[in-house]
């Protein structure tokens, strides 16, 4: 997956959150990010802050 564009690794995130019938949660989520290198927490951390600055309006659009 290290070779996706920006825009392929959105539309995965996309396709992911419209098959998930609920949000998963943290007992779900805590062993997957637990796998992850620091180097690759620290990068899932920005996306997620990015995110959190977006205005409500523009957080999903394309």
């Amino acid at each position: 997956m290290s070779s996706l564009t920006a825009d392929e690794i959105a539309a995965a995130l996309g396709d992911l959150a419209d098959r998930l019938s609920a949000a998963p949660t943290v007992e779900q989520l805590a062993p997957i990010v637990a796998r992850l290198s620091r180097r690759e927490r620290a990068v899932l951390a920005l996306v997620f802050e990015r995110l959190a600055e977006e205005p409500a309006g523009e957080q999903l659009s394309a």
